[in-house]
């Protein structure tokens, strides 16, 4: 026995007999076997180094096909007997890698997360395109002190390209708010797109999720994106005025997990108070659902009627397929054949961070950073732990996720918690930094994309490279803003109003700007109101018939008396309803929330016609043009953009009741009594005629580079002028504190230097000069037959009774002429000087005390006491001042706009203006 070997012992296989055992899907191999193996053969070649995400493939390749170049024509690899690389020649090309990269960091330096995924992604690449690759452990270590090393060399950096920042919801609700504000006192292009923009941020700070987990991220095509159909609102309250909605959000395509419905995740919110409608998920949802017609229903009303009517009390939508967003058109209107990208996200972030003066530039991930920072100051509302003893998991389970999938979706509504958490906190000293004015983006020159090309060896002729200088243009310019508003913050001896603050201008309040919505009942209760939307659109719709502006015009041309009447139904209708407070709207009931928010249609463009491509249909009002109305007082233009408006406003003659000061309208010191007269009549010129040797081109076309012909010298003397300025010198940059042009752009001329302040900065002629006297010494140029030290005045002659105040040194001396008889050799004894000058009383505006300026006598109402103005009649087409007294005032009323009672003469006062905020209306 010591010899036997168990080997030798030959025992039968014996297998379990299970008959029938994969016999369908073995028949299928056997007779398809010959297309299989054709088939396979060509998905082997076919085979990619693909990933669960599009961006790491692409990543991959991008370090694949870098390093095959570098191996090709550095390391000349083709000419080795064994062309497979090796772990040197990874290093050699790391080594080599960062003087061949673009850097996002200012001082060049390459990011050190860089390099460690060329690194991962590299060694991945190369180990599945070639079966003989393979790094040692001795490889890997030298691989890791090679990036050691060129971070110790300072080629890497561990400083992050941009600061992490932590949007809490208040900051969010400010941003929103904000938008919305703006949208409704300075227009928009698309209410659609607006209010989807809105809704987009208002949901990713509620989820606490990515941009990507409900738009659909870079290099996807499918349907990764959040639909319809995943949204689930139902009204839990007990009537149509008190819905209570509750919504149920699925996100099916989160991060890592795109293709793994099992690792969705699930989220309950709750309808919100009214103080903080503007980020309330689930009204500006169903706000939007109506304008793009996701629902049935064209109405709040009907819609939510309709909900309560059925058992479920579940809305439905009609498109449960559609992406909830879409991308944009480049008229920032809808584009309803496409879902929207993540990038859309981070620019609608940006444009609301610039409204609110967000001193850094966010992004859409930052928003995410907030949620958790809110979430963990919250009361802990979770036993986990009991869970997992209840269950019997491990703790590998827990931080796995595997307990987390049997607990299921949350019930609580941390965003609500953390909305009412929040604003009870105290306000947070290190977090975000906000500016005094907000941040607008200026046009960038073309001349300065030329320059910027120029300098940074870029292609001046290709399209991408321009829009890449237009980039660093923009930020440049936001980055030139950001340090002048924190030199603001930090130095109390840098004024807050400065002229490029002027250019930022808010926008009053004016009736002409207004979107109309109901009376705003903050207590949820119905007023009836006098003026119903319909009557507005009703007039509005006759004003666009009879000033041409409807597509489908009818009738015969109307007359201009029948516009003025309709003008002031206008006015009067739009003055007669509650003056909008866009903090009302914002915090009204749901009913007037949805119901504002799902018609309004107002378009801003800078055309005199509506686009083609306007939105209309499903709860919209028809579209209209938003139009924006000049500010002061007494003027009626109307422009199509607030680069027109503002433009105008710099030099408008009316009064601005909103600056109306000591220092502005009612100058009362010395300092200001030198005025450049409205208008005056010039001695007739024919700059139309042809002089000898025209029409001819500029002799200096070479340095301009303007070759047309002109014509007249006029129009050769207004092009040397601009283009061709002997005395004004080289490289002078702008001198305005805070201008956010480069500093590398220079004006060739004073012309050119005065444009840009008056049309950029919007200076006045006079304030213009102040800059321009820093460059080259300028002169006050007087108007004609007036001399340098005219002072405006009333007539000092003895005994004179006339009351006008004379700007003109002409005009005055013309006055003592005809009305005292005299001579030009006597001029001088009744010209003013400072301490002999004559005006008018100037009230002091910040003085007046307009609560009670009433008093009663045997005449009736009168006001005690008169303060000087101009007159505030909708109809009147003169700027006469009226600073004497009241009687001309009253005489003017009467004679020239037949006012008469003594109510109606009061309603047109400016204590009247101040108090109420709108004159010649009746308050009882």
């Amino acid at each position: 026995m010591d010899d036997f070997n168990s080997s030798d012992i030959e025992i039968s296989e014996h297998e379990e007999e299970l008959p029938g055992i994969g016999s369908r899907a073995i028949s299928s191999i056997i007779a398809n076997s010959t297309t299989d193996r054709v088939d396979s053969k060509i998905q082997l070649k076919k085979l990619q180094d693909v990933a669960n995400a599009p961006s790491t493939a692409i990543h991959r390749r991008y370090w694949y096909e870098l390093f095959k170049a570098f191996a090709k024509h550095s390391l000349k690899i083709n000419s080795r007997p064994n062309v497979t690389p090796t772990g040197d020649d990874m290093i050699r090309f790391l080594f080599q890698l960062p003087s061949h990269l673009q850097s996002r960091h200012n001082d060049g330096k390459i990011a050190w997360t860089v390099m460690k995924e060329a690194r991962t992604q590299l060694a991945r690449s190369l180990t599945f395109h070639d079966e003989n690759f393979k790094l040692s452990k001795r490889d890997n270590l030298r691989l890791d002190a090679t990036i050691q090393q060129l971070l110790n060399d300072g080629q890497l950096t561990k400083d992050p390209a941009r600061e992490a920042l932590w949007l809490s919801c208040q900051i969010v609700k400010m941003m929103v708010s904000a938008t919305l504000s703006d949208a409704i006192l300075n227009g928009t292009k698309s209410w659609d797109s607006m209010l989807a923009g809105c809704l987009a941020l208002a949901l990713q700070a509620a989820l606490a999720a990515r941009a990507g987990d409900f738009k659909r991220s870079a290099h996807y095509t499918g349907t990764e994106y959040l639909k319809w159909k995943d949204i689930e609102v139902i009204a839990k309250g007990p009537s149509v005025d008190d819905p209570r909605l509750t919504m149920l959000i699925t996100l099916l395509y989160l991060k890592s997990h795109k293709n793994d419905p099992r690792k969705a995740m699930k989220v309950e919110l709750g309808q919100l108070n009214k103080e903080n409608n503007a980020v309330d998920v689930t009204k500006l949802l169903l706000a939007y659902a109506l304008r793009i017609g996701a629902v049935e229903e064209t109405t709040w009303e009907e819609l939510i009627t309709t909900v309560f009517e059925r058992p479920s009390k579940r809305f439905v939508w009609q498109t449960p397929q559609w992406p909830v967003f879409f991308a944009r058109t480049r008229g920032e209107r809808l584009d309803f054949t496409k879902p929207a990208g993540v990038d859309q996200q981070t620019r609608f972030l940006r444009r609301a961070a610039n409204l609110i003066g967000m001193l850094d530039i966010p992004a859409s991930h930052d928003l995410r950073r907030g949620a958790a920072a809110d979430i963990y100051s919250l009361s802990p509302s979770t036993n986990i732990e009991g869970v997992r003893r209840a269950l019997g998991h491990t703790h590998d389970s827990v931080r796995n996720g595997v307990t987390d999938r049997y607990i299921g979706r949350r019930k609580d509504d941390h965003w609500a918690a953390r909305l009412n958490h929040s604003a009870h906190e105290r306000d947070d000293s290190f977090g975000i930094q906000l500016a005094s004015s907000p941040f607008t983006k200026r046009k960038i020159d073309t001349k300065d994309i030329n320059n910027f090309c120029t300098s940074n060896n870029l292609d001046s002729t290709d399209r991408n490279d321009r829009y890449r200088a237009r980039q660093e243009l923009e930020k440049i310019q936001r980055d030139q803003w950001a340090t002048h508003q924190r030199q603001i913050l930090q130095n109390s001896t840098i004024s807050k109003t400065t002229p490029v603050s002027s250019s930022s201008r808010e926008s009053r309040k004016d009736i002409t700007n207004i979107s109309h919505l109901h009376s705003t009942d903050t207590d949820e209760e119905n007023h009836n109101v006098a003026i119903t939307e319909e009557t507005v659109d009703l007039i509005t719709s006759e004003m666009s018939n009879a000033l041409g502006l409807a597509d489908d015009m009818k009738g015969e041309e109307p007359s201009e008396a029948m516009i003025d009447v309709m003008s002031l139904q206008f006015v009067h209708v739009l003055a007669s309803r509650p003056p909008l407070d866009d903090s009302n709207i914002l915090k009204a009931s749901i009913r007037q929330f949805i119901d504002y928010f799902s018609t309004i249609n107002l378009i801003s463009v800078a055309t005199s016609e509506l686009p083609k491509d306007a939105e209309t249909g499903n709860s919209r009002h028809p579209p209209s043009k938003f139009l924006y109305a000049c500010r002061k007082q007494g003027c009626r233009r109307t422009f199509n953009s607030t680069l027109h408006r503002d433009q105008h406003e710099t030099n408008c003659q009316g009064i601005s009741i909103n600056t109306f000061d000591s220092q502005t309208a009612l100058p009362d010191n010395n300092d200001y009594l030198l005025t450049v007269p409205t208008s005056r009549k010039r001695k007739s010129q024919n700059i139309h005629h042809v002089s000898e040797g025209f029409p001819k081109q500029c002799p200096d076309r070479e340095i301009c580079g303007v070759t047309k012909t002109f014509a007249t010298k006029h129009l050769m003397r207004n092009h040397r002028q601009l283009h061709h300025d002997e005395t004004w010198p080289a490289n002078t940059a702008c001198n305005v504190s805070g201008c956010q042009l480069p500093r590398d752009h220079f004006f060739v001329s004073r012309e050119a230097f005065r444009r840009h302040l008056s049309s950029y900065h919007m200076l006045t002629a006079i304030e213009c000069r102040e800059y321009v006297g820093k460059v080259i010494q300028v002169d006050f140029i007087a108007p004609r037959g007036t001399s340098k030290s005219y002072l405006t005045t009333m007539c000092l002659f003895p005994g004179c009774q006339v009351t006008t105040e004379f700007a003109n040194y002409s005009d005055y001396t013309t006055h003592l002429k005809r009305k005292h008889d005299q001579t030009p050799e006597n001029y001088p004894k009744y010209l003013p000087t400072p301490n002999t000058v004559r005006l008018h009383p100037r009230p002091n505006i910040n003085t007046i005390d307009i609560s009670s300026p009433l008093t009663y006598d045997s005449n009736g109402l009168e006001i005690i006491p008169f303060y000087g103005t101009v007159c505030l009649h909708s109809d009147c087409q003169g700027n006469k001042k009226f600073w004497a007294d009241e009687k001309q005032y009253k005489a003017h009323l009467k004679n020239k706009h037949d006012v008469t009672t003594m109510v109606e003469i009061n309603s047109y006062q400016l204590w009247y203006k101040l108090k109420y905020g709108v004159a010649g209306v009746e308050q009882k």
